[in-house]
């Protein structure tokens, strides 16, 4: 999924039916916003989606019909594989997360994002994400813009 989970009303039960449909050896692979010391500013000063990071993703949540499919909260994915991992743990025990990696601390603010507008120059787009895919590990908690994680279903 690529910016999918933090639209979701009830991850919870989102994440309780993969846990039923996915076979033993299954992934549920995401990439979604990070909330960060560093986006966290950025995301609330420049992005419209909100960022609540007060939110219980585990929250019991009843499903509206009437929701807008664009709400959203951008910091659900970083609540789910930070402060609510081991919560998560419990409440889903078929998932385990195997990964996540936070990355892109200047090519995806550069970049737009999702706007029309880039100030990404072409040639130093590649060289720049190789780079900052390679400083993941030293920058990723305190500036990523973006987070991938990897659950597998248990056997």
């Amino acid at each position: 999924m690529v910016d999918v989970l933090h639209h979701i009303e009830s991850p919870l039960r989102f994440l309780q039916e993969i846990e039923r449909v996915l076979r033993p050896g299954g992934r549920l692979i995401f990439c979604e916003p990070a909330i960060t010391p560093l986006s966290g500013v950025f995301y609330r000063l420049f992005h419209e989606e909100p960022v609540d990071m007060s939110a219980d993703p585990l929250a019991a949540t009843t499903i509206s019909a009437d929701k807008d499919p664009r709400d959203s909260n951008q910091a659900i994915p970083t609540l789910l594989v930070g402060k609510y991992r081991a919560a998560l743990a419990r409440a889903v025990p078929g998932l385990r997360l195997e990964r996540v990696d936070r990355f892109f601390f200047a090519a995806y603010p550069l970049s737009g994002g999702f706007q029309p507008w880039c100030a990404l120059p072409d040639a130093l787009a590649r060289p720049l994400l190789k780079l900052e895919w390679l400083s993941r590990h030293l920058f990723g908690r305190l500036a990523a813009f973006r987070l991938l994680a990897v659950y597998s279903k248990r056997a």
